[in-house]
């Protein structure tokens, strides 16, 4: 997990289709990503990426259906067959589950309800086969959790072609997953909630690294083997 660093598109419903999460550089205080803007005071931000061996088009599927009453938070296959049934993730992609758009809620796991409602994430930005970036609030914290896919050299995944570096590295994807926040709180509240948000995020890398990873590996060998 990469230390942390204390440093909108709209668009249209869109459609979809192995190794350890990899520790990165800081990203200068400068340097921007998709939906940076959703939360441009954030006072917490949090990098991870790993390195898929799949197609833009092939991850990008996975990254849509995530989510909890969708396609599930993807634990690990080695971890997830120890679980009841009914809660283990999408193994396959489902066409229900592949429409998002701006505004869209996902709901999400909480204790209790806020304001009388169940915990969600609103979807604020989606560029398809390129960025999916959810917003919510919680203990005090606004936040924002981006899924970027980036080239192994750190560049946006482009659609259509239009990039000679995704072109080339077609067969590798770079899962960005980026949390930014900003606490509602001061003094040691904030920085609680600042911790919590490490932890959060680091649970969610930790399930959802591998567990696409498992699932768009398989995904491929089964088409291989049927060719």
């Amino acid at each position: 997990m990469s230390e942390p660093q204390t440093t909108t598109a709209t668009a249209a419903p869109t459609t979809a289709a192995a190794a350890q999460p990899e520790t990165t550089p800081a990203a200068a205080p400068s340097q921007q990503f998709i939906g940076d803007n959703v939360l441009p005071d954030a006072d917490t931000v949090y990098d991870q990426r790993k390195t898929i061996n799949a197609a833009p088009e092939d991850v990008w599927p996975w990254v849509v259906q995530w989510g909890k009453g969708r396609g599930g938070w993807y634990v690990p296959a080695k971890f997830e067959k120890a679980l009841p049934e009914k809660y283990r993730s999408a193994p396959t992609i489902d066409p229900k589950w592949q429409v998002l758009k701006v505004g869209d809620k996902v709901p999400d796991y909480g204790l209790g309800k806020k304001d009388g409602d169940d915990y969600h994430l609103e979807v604020a930005v989606i560029e398809n086969q390129r960025a999916l970036v959810y917003k919510g609030e919680r203990l005090g914290m606004d936040f924002t959790w981006a899924l970027l896919l980036e080239t192994p050299s750190g560049t946006e995944a482009a659609t259509n072609g239009s990039s000679a570096d995704s072109t080339a590295s077609a067969t590798e994807t770079v899962l960005h997953l980026r949390f930014r926040g900003k606490s509602q709180q001061s003094g040691w509240k904030a920085k609680v909630t600042q911790q919590i948000g490490k932890v959060t995020d680091g649970m969610m890398a930790s399930a959802i690294f591998p567990g696409i990873a498992d699932r768009v590996e398989q995904q491929e060998k089964k088409a291989k083997v049927a060719a």
